[in-house]
């Protein structure tokens, strides 16, 4: 350990290092000393040789005191987020509250916050001075007790990405009396925050409106009669419409043509291919977000097809947590099986791909495409398809999308 840094271990409190450095002035001061000091001897000016000794005297007791004093001895800090779910694009406030022993009034001390989403450490200065919160009245002034659960300081952040993002640890932070060392700690204390993916609203038809038409503009389901009176029966329809006598005839169960066949489910796939971008990926989860947000507020039965991992009708936090800890290379390969019902699926290229073929054997849906412009991109035959750049913002998608969630419209490109 050199005589410029000193580090201490396992001290009280859960900031558990202490390090001593010499800042830039402390350094200038300590060489300005020295080498008044040793052309004092070298000249043999009494003067220069004194002058030199108090400045480096200077440098060392300033060091010895932030050594002593220890601003951050005891110190437990608890990190509070607010909110603790948000969605990408929204702010989260941290609140850095140092629930132990307070710092010395006559120090300069702060912390500094490691950060997520590339923001880098944040530096925050301490809201009390002595006890008295910046900005309060008497009421604020207590005891040592009271002074330590007020010491708090704040910032925020925007939410950049989705996922699960981490925030810490957390540097303590004091520059001694006459500012030549600084002093640090390290808080390994860490918090999470979970980001769901950015959505925008988009409208879908009611249920009732979409029966009337063809679900291949929404990939939205809707009831079917038979032009006969009488059509075999399929799982779902109601028992109460069962012609019984027809088993007994035919040996098939049959059920009158009024009641609606079953309804069919709408399922809504993620795809990322292998070279997907991370920014494209995101646009990819955020439009399916959204889709699935209109899909649950109209009230549709829909699913979600996320890699091996099926949501069968979710709530909306289930759908974008889901969606929030997406891995994309899960998300890679043709994994979009045949299915029942229509299909609604988002599929995210990369730049140097040269053909996406949407592998769905839905009999109707609607598909949604980032490619690059040279890239040739196929549906299933019935299918709809909004073909997007790669470098599409979120509200862009989502008034292409629009015109595609209304029954009648054709292919978009």
């Amino acid at each position: 350990m050199s005589a410029a840094s000193l580090e201490l271990a396992r001290l009280p409190g859960r900031a558990v290092r202490l390090r001593l450095v010499p800042n830039v002035t402390g350094v200038v001061l300590l060489v300005a000393g020295l080498l008044l000091a040793a052309a004092g001897v070298w000249i043999g000016v009494p003067g220069a040789l004194a002058m030199g000794a108090v400045l480096v005297l200077a440098w060392v007791l300033d060091g010895l005191v932030l050594l002593a004093a220890d601003p951050w001895r005891g110190a437990v800090v608890l990190r509070r987020l607010s909110p603790q779910v948000v969605q990408a694009g929204q702010r989260v406030e941290v609140t850095l509250v140092n629930a132990g022993a307070a710092p010395p009034g006559w120090l300069r001390h702060w912390y500094q916050d490691v950060t997520p989403w590339g923001h880098g450490p944040v530096t925050v200065m301490d809201d009390t001075r002595d006890g008295t919160r910046r900005g309060g009245n008497r009421a604020d002034r207590g005891d040592r007790a009271d002074r330590q659960t007020q010491q708090a300081a704040s910032y925020t952040l925007v939410a950049a990405w989705r996922g699960q993002a981490e925030f810490g640890p957390a540097n303590l932070l004091a520059d001694s009396a006459l500012g030549l060392w600084r002093a640090r700690r390290v808080d390994a204390e860490r918090a999470t925050v979970m980001v769901w993916p950015a959505t925008v609203p988009l409208v879908v038809p009611a249920p009732n409106d979409s029966d009337r038409q063809s679900s291949g503009a929404l990939g939205l389901p809707r009831p079917r009669l038979d032009d006969t009176t009488m059509r075999e029966y399929q799982p779902g329809d109601d028992l109460h419409r069962v012609h019984w006598r027809s088993l007994a005839r035919g040996r098939k169960l049959m059920t009158r043509a009024e009641e609606p066949t079953y309804i069919q489910r709408t399922t809504g796939v993620l795809w990322l291919l292998p070279k997907a971008g991370p920014d494209a990926a995101d646009v990819a989860v955020s439009v399916l977000a959204s889709w699935a947000e209109a899909m649950a507020r109209a009230g549709h039965h829909f699913d979600l097809q996320l890699g091996d991992d099926k949501l069968v009708q979710p709530t909306r936090p289930q759908l974008l947590e889901a969606l929030a800890m997406v891995d994309d290379a899960e998300m890679a390969g043709e994994k979009i099986r045949q299915r029942p019902g229509s299909g609604f699926v988002v599929a995210a290229a990369g730049e140097t791909d040269e053909a996406v073929a949407v592998p769905a054997d839905y009999a109707e849906g609607t598909a949604v495409v980032l490619a690059p412009p040279s890239a040739r991109v196929t549906v299933p035959p019935g299918w709809k398809l909004l073909r997007l750049p790669l470098d599409v913002t979120l509200l862009t998608a989502a008034a292409g999308l629009q015109p595609l969630l209304t029954p009648g419209q054709g292919v978009v490109r």
